[in-house]
């Protein structure tokens, strides 16, 4: 079928005899083949009076008009708005997903953390008024010694171990634990069997103890390995 449809006029004038051979065997041809057509072919022969040779009011024009843009819609509708948002909120959502999942598992840690020769001022630390100092807690190793100085004014907190073994394909893990357990780790510098840490936190009481785990070479996300030490500083 030509997608072309012949105008209404050319109907009319083919219905007031107006049209020559080529131009009424043109009408007759399309109308057989488009539905669209035939329709408005028969409403014009139903509308016309048989003798009559009159052109269409400008008002039934337009409504002739309406009917035919209907029938378009029918047999092609346009997409709705909200469809076509839904999709693009969709491709939106896929396309940021990676973001998302990375921002919902890894959360940027609310201290600063220094290890070994990061510490400058050690010794104005441990000898502060403010600080409150207490002994690491070994687990599975009697030559393991440390002591920590909680300093609740300035919100740090300092960490000195002795004794770690050294470790084959394995790293130290210090993890600082949460009210809510939630466990966020650093690996260990471990220098000659000792190391130091000095934490600064945003707030100290979100925090509960400090422990220390053997974990696979590089770390690893939550504590898996033997525990070696810990303290409570609440």
């Amino acid at each position: 079928m030509n997608n072309e449809h012949i105008f209404e006029d050319n109907i009319i004038d083919y219905l007031n005899g107006n049209l020559d051979e080529k131009g009424k065997q043109t009408v007759e041809t399309h109308i057989e083949e488009c539905e669209q057509c035939n329709r408005l072919y028969n409403f014009w022969q139903d509308t016309l009076p048989a003798d009559s040779n009159m052109t269409p009011s400008p008002l039934l024009k337009k409504r002739i008009d309406k009917q035919l843009k209907r029938e378009r819609i029918r047999k092609h509708p346009i997409p709705k708005p909200t469809a076509i948002a839904g999709l693009v909120i969709i491709v939106v959502i896929f396309l940021s997903l990676p973001n998302i999942l990375r921002q919902s598992t890894t959360t940027e840690p609310d201290y600063e953390i220094f290890q070994n020769n990061e510490i400058s001022d050690r010794e104005l630390f441990v000898n502060s008024p403010e600080v409150e100092k207490q002994d690491i807690v070994p687990i599975a190793d009697d030559d393991l010694a440390g002591k920590v100085w909680v300093n609740n004014e300035t919100q740090e907190v300092l960490l000195e171990v002795y004794g770690l073994a050294g470790l084959d394909k394995r790293d130290y893990q210090l993890w600082i634990v949460d009210r809510h357990n939630r466990a966020k780790g650093e690996l260990l510098m471990v220098e000659n069997g000792s190391t130091r840490v000095l934490y600064r936190l945003d707030d100290l009481s979100h925090y509960k103890f400090l422990k220390a785990s053997v974990e696979p070479l590089g770390g690893s996300q939550q504590p898996t390995g033997p525990e070696t030490f810990f303290v409570n500083f609440e």
